[in-house]
């Protein structure tokens, strides 16, 4: 098992990898954005406090959803482009398997640059 820590802008981000497993326990502060990428395999998030909004490009098309505490545990799909806006201050789990790779969707990443 390992485990690391990374601050920067955005907030700070700890990472626990154990067997087949990475966890990121994320606290993003208020007015930021993370994700921008795709990932090749399934991603799986639960928002502890705060609020975020995802958007995912679904068929082409940009998806926003709102989310909270309320929702629970949501999933991202292989291969979906994504990124979180955090409106306030937001901590949430996100686990995905070890072996994930991910390349940047620069559209999204543009979109972030932009803001």
């Amino acid at each position: 098992m390992t485990h690391t820590s990374k601050i920067n802008e955005a907030g700070e981000m700890y990472t626990t990898t154990s067997g087949w497993i990475t966890c990121y326990d994320l606290f993003t502060l208020a007015g930021k954005y993370r994700g921008w990428k795709r990932y090749f395999a399934d991603k799986v998030y639960i928002i502890l406090s705060g609020s975020c909004e995802l958007t995912q490009e679904i068929d082409g098309e940009d998806t926003n959803t709102k989310l909270s505490p309320n929702d629970w545990v949501f999933k991202i799909l292989s291969w979906t482009p994504h990124i979180f806006y955090f409106p306030e201050d937001t901590r949430m789990l996100e686990w995905f398997p070890e072996w994930t790779q991910s390349e940047d969707f620069e559209r999204y990443r543009k979109l972030k640059q932009t803001k």
